[in-house]
């Protein structure tokens, strides 16, 4: 993955779709302005993303799960959707690790985030009032 990234010098635009065993996914450019991750499953793998793209505006994670995640040169990113569907108790711990994702963003204007975790938890609580 990192040398089909290098190979396009003008990319601006990336979709990762529905990958697996990626390890030490290391993106790197100057040129990215928008990035989008969707269907990274959980695995025994500890899968690592660094990112490094000081023209990214926009970040977009749809049901991904990544044991370490860094945003380097993050100074232009604007724009973070994250949507986290999966209940199981260990994704408590997914949304976290987001959290500390978007402290690395000091710039961030627009932030949408559905965590479907609080949201069962929250019509749970609520059915027992």
């Amino acid at each position: 993955m990192n040398d089909l990234i290098l190979g396009c010098p003008n990319l601006e635009d990336l979709e990762l779709q529905n990958c697996w065993g990626h390890h030490h996914l290391k993106i790197c450019s100057k040129r990215l302005k928008r990035l989008a991750f969707g269907f990274f499953y959980y695995s025994e793998i500890r899968e690592t993303v660094s990112i490094d793209c000081p023209n990214l505006c926009s970040i977009s994670f749809d049901c991904c799960s990544f044991y370490r995640f860094a945003l380097k040169n993050a100074a232009s990113l604007v724009y973070f959707r994250v949507q986290i569907v999966n209940i199981m108790e260990r994704y408590y711990d997914l949304w976290s690790r987001t959290v500390k994702l978007i402290e690395q963003a000091p710039n961030l204007k627009h932030l949408d985030a559905l965590n479907w975790w609080f949201k069962v938890i929250f019509i749970y609580l609520s059915s027992l009032c």
